[in-house]
């Protein structure tokens, strides 16, 4: 008997047009579509129908980065309370003094002052401890993501020839969003675990840091295109396994979807850059970090980023219709 091929997507025995998933066994029931020639749109075409589709519906995207901007702002506020909570609960009770040891001027931690001090204290390192640490941190890190899903749900709907509303966007992003922070919690989990492999083979052997970390930097750079196309199936494509489907979008357009993507990157930084030297000149110097200032300094910092952000999302999700990805119509 003739040894079964192992489980991907591959062409689809039916239709030649996607992909089909083959489990080991048998043919699944889960498809993805297969370009065989056409390619994505030109970059500069790309860049030019992302900014007329934001400049069209203007009104619509900023409604969705205000609301997506106060959402982050209050959730990053909860989030930053209850990681400083515990922080200060794990350090019983005495983290504000030490933060002031570690900042004030002169600070020499060889002290023999120093040193008797903090060994004194009593680290509590106990789940109950750092549980709320863990989850405050989780919480400032997917803050932003309520304004990206709703901004991806906004572009589609546009895409399919209709007008947007924010509040179907704010809708859909809503419905979309445990799917999106799903994702972004495998790529975490997984950079984690390629960072914790590389600095325990470092602690062994020192010439292996060098080399391991240029290797998984080049895994990271090599997966850029398939994460963020899954970032954004995950937020308007099927309800499949967005990695999975991300790399089949990616198959056989590679390079021009890396290239396009490499360009979205540079011009968002471009304006991240700009938009944030122009804030940080008229700003309190903590204006630019969410667990500091207020919680209005925070809104407008979270409008001012998820403004950025809007210049990355629309053109992904351009992208992404030009690879083939489906977008159903549910939330």
């Amino acid at each position: 008997m003739s040894e079964l091929p192992p489980p991907d997507w591959y062409p689809d025995p039916e239709d030649d047009r996607q992909y089909r998933y083959w489990d080991g066994e048998r043919w699944t029931e889960h498809h993805a579509p297969r370009r065989l020639d056409n390619k994505p749109r030109p970059t500069g075409k790309l860049i030019r129908d992302s900014a007329s589709m934001i400049r069209r519906h203007w009104r619509v995207y900023v409604v969705v980065v205000a609301v997506g901007a106060a959402v982050a702002a209050v959730i990053t506020e909860l989030g930053y309370r209850a990681w400083l909570s515990s922080w200060n609960t794990a350090f019983g009770g005495q983290l504000e003094e030490i933060m002031n040891r570690l900042t004030s001027p002169g600070f020499d931690p060889t002290t023999q002052e120093s040193q008797d001090y903090f060994s004194s204290i009593d680290f509590d390192p106990s789940l109950g401890a750092l549980g709320r640490g863990a989850l405050g941190g989780l919480l400032m890190a997917v803050a932003p993501l309520l304004g990206v899903a709703s901004m991806a749900r906004a572009a589609v709907t546009d895409l399919r020839g209709r007008t947007p509303a924010a509040s179907d966007a704010l809708r859909g992003g809503l419905g979309r969003l445990p799917r999106v922070l799903g994702v972004w919690l495998q790529i975490f989990a997984v950079m984690a675990a390629v960072g914790t492999v590389v600095v325990i083979a470092a602690r062994f052997s020192p010439l292996l840091a060098l080399p391991l970390g240029l290797a998984a930097l080049v895994l990271f750079v090599a997966a850029f295109p398939v994460m963020s196309m899954a970032g954004t199936t995950a937020a308007v494509g099927p309800k499949t396994l967005s990695l999975r489907y991300a790399h089949s979008l990616v198959r056989g357009t590679y390079w021009p979807t890396f290239g396009r993507l490499l360009v979205i990157a540079l011009l968002t930084g471009v304006f991240a850059l700009v938009v944030g030297l122009a804030f940080f000149a008229i700003s309190p110097g903590d204006a630019l970090d969410p667990s500091g200032g207020s919680l209005i300094i925070n809104m407008v910092s979270y409008f001012l980023n998820s403004a950025i952000g809007l210049t990355a999302t629309i053109p992904s999700v351009l992208l992404y219709r030009d690879l083939g990805g489906e977008t159903p119509t549910d939330p």
